[in-house]
């Protein structure tokens, strides 16, 4: 795994030091205590930068929820809800979706064992958001990506035997911060906002086409 320090990580994001401590501490940015001194995961500070569109705090994990659903299914959202979407552009919205849930990367001799375990999203659905089939041929995705299915956060790595790491990562890990999925497939929407934050272009541009598209359809049915 690669690390980066306190104040590089800070700099890289335009906020205090003390302020990539609390992201640390809080689990918003991956990283390592060691001794006094923190050092920040290089991968997570990359995807942060990716996702640095607008200021805020992330949402709540049931509200995310609730945009998710309604942009995938049409459905309609109480006002404040509806304000999330009607208020940001695409990019800024994708990173307050982006910003509810935590991801962690694992290496794997089996990653067999987890796929079973998944509901799969990000480049691992890319077939489910676009419009056309050629759409979704970006090539073999490297790493499995999904929110877990049928077992606990803790008991999946045990079960696939997996080890954090960045660097040689097979398997990404989604959850909310409140560990609830609630739906038997991952949303569509869900499924746009994580293949956005990928590092693999085209992944990251057929995701926010597709939430672009998404968000477009909802605003025409549900602005008055």
């Amino acid at each position: 795994m690669q690390f980066v320090t306190t104040e590089e990580a800070a700099r890289r994001l335009g906020v205090s030091t003390r302020r990539v401590v609390d992201m640390l501490m809080s689990k918003q940015l991956a990283g390592q205590k060691v001794h006094r001194s923190w050092l920040v995961s290089e991968a997570a500070v990359s995807e942060r930068e990716r996702l640095q569109y607008g200021d805020g705090r992330p949402l709540k994990a049931a509200t995310a929820r609730a945009v998710v659903g309604a942009l995938s299914a049409g459905t309609a959202l109480p006002a404040r809800q509806r304000a999330i979407v009607q208020h940001r552009g695409v990019e800024q919205l994708t990173a307050v979706l982006a910003r509810s849930t935590r991801v962690e990367r694992f290496a794997t001799r089996n990653p067999e064992l987890a796929a079973e375990h998944l509901h799969f999203t990000g480049a691992n659905a890319l077939e489910r958001i676009v419009t056309h089939a050629n759409d979704a041929l970006v090539g073999p995705a490297r790493q499995l990506h999904g929110y877990p299915k049928g077992l606990p956060y803790e008991e999946l790595i045990d079960h696939a035997m997996l080890v954090r790491d960045d660097e040689n990562a097979r398997v990404v890990l989604y959850r909310f911060e409140d560990d609830i999925f609630p739906w038997d497939t991952t949303p569509t929407a869900l499924v746009a906002v994580d293949a956005a934050r990928s590092d693999i272009s085209r992944v990251h541009a057929v995701g926010l086409e597709a939430l672009e598209r998404m968000r477009n359809q909802w605003l025409a049915t549900h602005t008055p």
